[in-house]
């Protein structure tokens, strides 16, 4: 979120220089003018690949991982101070099935200026669980949504 004092510059513009300069794996996909406030933000979408060559990190580890009555994380306050949380009831998981080198998973977050959680903080207990790490993991975000489910604007 920030602001353009040029108004000769377009959408695709802005997006090209900004890529330009992104680092490796980060890309901007589309830019637009905000017709909503950033405060009706409430969750994230996301697409992860995790590539685990000794196949420890697959869909039937994670059915088990998720089948727990609690996943208990270490997440920083805004005091800066760690606290556990259950963060089970918020990883909405839509989707998750085994790939040719690893696992795919499809979930959302609350995202919001209330409780907002990182996809990383239950892939980190879900590697811990099973004992192994990706290789490699790739997080897309897919979509940013407000309350009711509408993609942000």
């Amino acid at each position: 979120d920030f602001n353009i004092n040029d108004d000769d510059l377009s959408a695709e513009e802005v997006m090209e220089r900004l890529n330009a300069v992104l680092p490796q794996g980060v890309r901007i996909n589309e830019v637009y003018e905000p017709v909503m406030k950033h405060t009706e933000i409430a969750y994230s979408c996301y697409d992860i690949e995790l590539t685990s060559p000794d196949r420890v990190l697959c869909s039937e580890k994670f059915a088990e991982f998720m089948n727990q009555e609690t996943i208990v994380i270490q997440k920083k306050t805004k005091q800066k101070t760690m606290k556990d949380v259950d963060i089970k009831p918020f990883a909405d998981i839509k989707e998750y099935h085994d790939t040719d080198k690893g696992m795919f998973i499809s979930m959302s977050m609350p995202s919001g200026s209330g409780a907002s959680y990182n996809p990383s903080l239950l892939l980190s207990a879900f590697y811990k669980f099973a004992g192994s790490e990706a290789e490699y993991m790739a997080v897309t975000r897919t979509a940013v949504l407000t309350e009711k489910g509408e993609d942000f604007r």
